[in-house]
């Protein structure tokens, strides 16, 4: 619940008292049911995280819920994010447990776990405006179930995606962006996306082609 009450000029602002009677102002407003109970939320930023004014809110007989330490905007955004999340988490399986041991959901949690952190990851590193945005199984659709085989050639490795693919040119685009990277390491293995071929020092794939 969230509730604006303009003061005059020269008004203390943001009192326990004035938060108290704003809260009254906006219960006023709700159904006699919803006035109180663990049903209604109300929030309110950290100047509401007074003594007097969440001991009022709690009191007995009226135990109201309460969110007190950020602004109203920040808990929206951070509410959408974890759903955002949590609706990724879903799709990626954790939807059903799908093993009958405790021992075996454990490390299909393990899985998913890091394919959640790869999804969440590769768009910000790969990826750029609208397709940074896509959710699992967009991606899935579009990204990887791309058809491409691995050709051997003159001892160099190419990666050859059929032309037709209507996302090809995000595939590309991602790829060449991964490879413009810093190397984080002397292990790391980099992508060659080289559609003329020539070998890259390092690289395990020497060129993407089309098919």
């Amino acid at each position: 619940m969230e509730h604006g009450r303009h003061r005059g000029p020269g008004c203390r602002r943001n009192t326990a008292a004035d938060h108290i009677t704003t809260a009254h102002l906006a219960l006023a407003q709700l159904p006699k049911k919803y006035r109180r109970g663990r049903q209604t939320l109300i929030r309110t930023d950290s100047a509401g995280g007074t003594h007097q004014f969440t001991s009022w809110l709690a009191q007995r007989g009226r135990w109201l819920s309460y969110s007190v330490g950020m602004s109203i905007t920040d808990a929206h955004r951070q509410r959408a994010r974890a759903e955002d999340r949590i609706r990724a988490a879903r799709a990626t399986g954790l939807r059903n447990l799908p093993l009958h041991k405790t021992a075996q959901n454990q490390i299909w949690l393990e899985i998913v776990r890091l394919a959640l952190d790869l999804l969440a990851r590769m768009p910000m590193l790969a990826l750029t405006s609208e397709t940074r945005r896509w959710e699992p199984r967009r991606l899935r659709l579009r990204l990887f179930s791309a058809v491409a085989q691995i050709a051997t050639t003159a001892r160099r490795r190419h990666l050859r995606f059929a032309r037709h693919w209507p996302w090809i040119d995000v595939i590309t685009d991602a790829l060449t962006r991964l490879e413009a990277l810093p190397n984080p390491g002397p292990s790391a293995t980099k992508w060659a996306t080289d559609s003329v071929g020539g070998p890259h020092e390092g690289s395990r794939l020497a060129g993407l082609d089309m098919l």
